[in-house]
């Protein structure tokens, strides 16, 4: 019986060896994923930022403009706007862009729409790309908008299936002005 009893051995220990092999196999995948995404909401919490940024900039800015001088002031602002942007992600671990067409100094990121009616019911036009002399027909009023769009890519830590690398993100914000 003795001999029998040395080669039973306690599996208890082997038990959680073989538990921490497996494991890892388990949750270093999710922590993968888990990294990317939150890499991925920060880029766009940062890009939300960013627009934020830039809106309040166009708000801020918009008693200067006219419809008569509306494009040549927005192409004069393109390098203020530049270091708004500049500003808002001078913290951000991301290179946020404007996308290209809606830098300012091009008419594609001013738009104008044509509002009529009175007493709380107004009929809004569709927006259309504004050129200096538009105008409005008679009983309309010009509204003036503006609109970003911001781009980013960067890459992933862990690059997974499904998900391109370099990951790009994109977002738009038009405002009243």
């Amino acid at each position: 019986m003795q001999i029998a009893s040395l080669f039973h051995r306690d599996r208890h220990a082997s038990i959680s060896v073989e538990f921490a092999l497996i494991s890892t196999l388990i949750f270093l995948p999710l922590l993968a994923g888990g990294v990317d995404f939150t890499s991925i909401l920060s880029a766009k919490s940062q890009m939300n930022t960013a627009m934020q940024s830039m809106l309040y900039y166009a708000w801020a800015n918009d008693s200067h403009l006219t419809s008569n001088n509306v494009v040549a002031q927005n192409t004069a602002n393109a390098s203020a706007q530049s270091a708004v942007l500049a500003s808002s992600g001078s913290g951000s671990v991301f290179n946020i862009t404007l996308a290209s067409g809606t830098v300012s100094g091009s008419n594609s990121n001013v738009e104008y729409a044509c509002v009529s009616g009175g007493n709380g019911a107004y009929t809004v036009s569709s927006l259309q790309p504004f050129t200096t002399g538009t105008s409005c027909s008679s009983g309309q009023t010009l509204q003036l908008y503006i609109q970003y769009q911001l781009n980013v890519s960067f890459g992933l830590a862990f690059p997974l299936p499904g998900f391109s690398n370099p990951y790009s993100l994109s977002i738009t914000g038009t405002a009243q002005i």
